[in-house]
């Protein structure tokens, strides 16, 4: 199950994107991370469809998605198919999704030492 800190920042998140659909997904997320940088945050999702609310097809994991890499396909996140083969038979996704996580503990300085 999710800390309490990362199920305040995902529900913060949530709730933000659900009322404010016309905001940019970057400054969702940086509102809902505000004064939880540096933080080692627990997302797993005990009872949800998804593993971690970090991974597709999370709510969270969309937000992820589009607010630090909006250049990556979108079908794949709605599905959780993580494997998903291209129209040129290329793999997508997995190399690409840790990217987005990396992302995300990068601008925020999570998980670090």
């Amino acid at each position: 199950m999710a800390d309490p800190i990362a199920q305040k920042i995902i529900d913060t998140a949530l709730a933000l994107r659900a009322s404010h659909a016309g905001v940019p997904a970057i400054d969702v997320l940086d509102l809902a991370m505000q004064g939880h940088h540096g933080a080692h945050l627990n997302t797993d999702a005990y009872g949800k469809p998804w593993a971690d609310w970090l991974d597709p097809p999370s709510p969270f994991a969309r937000l992820l998605r589009d607010a630090l890499a909006p250049h990556l396909p979108d079908d794949p996140y709605l599905t959780g198919d993580l494997w998903q083969v291209s129209a040129t038979g290329t793999r997508l996704l997995l190399d690409d999704w840790d990217d987005v996580v990396r992302a995300f503990a990068a601008r925020y300085r999570l998980w670090t030492l």
